[in-house]
């Protein structure tokens, strides 16, 4: 079923086809590049018996896959039936952790809840440097024993793990490795550009002040140097899941270049927040809530696609891969090349991890 969506998304490319929900703010960690914790309320949350309702609504939309993170989506206990509420609408479903917070229990709960797929944040295999994206916490022995398991869990109940890697100047050299180990445990991995605030007085919801982080002019050979391996390994065969092109801008965009790429914010997507409040993308005004009882007739309205419409057209070009991917997925035809291969070797039945994945000597 969710092929056949895919393709009448692919062929129409006009359909709601992801949404991005932030079903919390609250996380127990504080990462020193996000600041998207201090707006956290528990109690404003959306509540459990409303997402039925609310995955329903989005389905009938069109939406064929739906993020959901945070925050910290585990430190919600209702994760397992909100997945289940999504699963069950026909909603292909991903959670994303930092997978230093759950345990072993809790992705059993909601892998028995429905959920096939799940993303971990990992941004090197340096447990010192992770210590420092962390704040000083030491994370990365929870985080490979999670991974650990996730490893043999992929072999044995057929799931699909996927490392997201934020590319700042604190890992330049260790993005290829990252590849290595994503192949190795049976994962693909994507790359996301590191957004961060211009100065300490900014008031950025998404992004905190961390300078040591960026990626300076100095910096610039080894960023390319590291991009280019990782097209290459991407044409190899490796499980890069960003397209090429999406690459290829990434590497423009962290050298202070704007990228232009035909956003279809409120049209192809749409961004949610933990009350339910909906927007075109995370940086615009919400239109309306999920909650709302005729919201369906509202995103559809010529009222509310007028103003998605202007919204694009004052675009401040940001790249996050979860707006641009699905995009480029429609309207660019060799990213929708590469990302239907993705889609159809997942459902194809699983081999043994180390086996899965084709090697290049380097």
């Amino acid at each position: 079923m969710l092929p056949l969506k895919v393709l009448r998304n692919l062929i129409t490319g006009r359909s709601l086809f992801y949404v991005h929900h932030g079903i919390t703010h609250r996380c127990p960690f504080r990462c020193r590049m996000c600041t998207v914790w201090k707006t956290a309320d528990k109690a404003t949350e959306i509540p459990t018996n409303r997402y039925a309702e609310v995955a329903g609504k989005l389905a009938r939309l069109g939406c064929v896959a739906a993020s959901l993170g945070g925050g910290e989506p585990f430190v919600r206990s209702d994760l397992p039936d909100i997945v289940g509420a999504f699963v069950s609408a026909g909603i292909r479903t991903r959670v994303l952790t930092n997978g230093a917070t759950p345990a072993v229990e809790d992705f059993e709960r909601v892998f028995a809840g429905g959920l096939r797929d799940i993303s971990v944040s990992l941004d090197t295999l340096n447990p010192q440097i992770q210590a420092n994206i962390y704040d000083g916490q030491d994370v990365w022995p929870r985080i490979r024993e999670n991974l650990q398991w996730l490893s043999r869990a992929v072999r044995e109940r057929n799931l699909f793990v996927l490392l997201n890697t934020v590319v700042s100047g604190l890992n330049l050299d260790d993005l290829a490795d990252l590849v290595e180990f994503a192949a190795g445990h049976g994962f693909h991995i994507s790359f996301v550009p590191l957004e961060l605030a211009g100065s300490a007085d900014e008031d950025n919801p998404f992004a905190a002040y961390a300078p040591d982080m960026a990626i300076t002019e100095e910096k610039w050979p080894v960023l390319i140097k590291s991009f280019q391996e990782l097209i290459r390994m991407k044409h190899g065969g490796y499980p890069i899941f960003n397209s090429t092109a999406f690459l290829s801008m990434c590497c423009e965009y962290l050298r202070g270049r704007t990228m232009k790429w035909p956003c279809r914010a409120g049209q192809l997507f749409l961004s949610i927040d933990p009350t339910g409040a909906a927007s075109f993308c995370h940086q615009a005004e919400a239109f309306a809530s999920v909650l709302d009882s005729d919201f369906e007739k509202k995103y559809r309205s010529a009222d509310v696609q007028k103003e998605a419409t202007r919204y694009r057209k004052d675009c401040t070009d940001c790249l996050r891969p979860c707006w641009v991917e699905p995009t480029l997925g429609i309207h660019h035809r060799p990213s929708a090349w590469e990302q239907f291969q993705v889609v159809a070797r997942d459902y194809f039945p699983r081999v043994g991890t180390r086996d899965r994945f084709p090697r290049m000597r380097r």
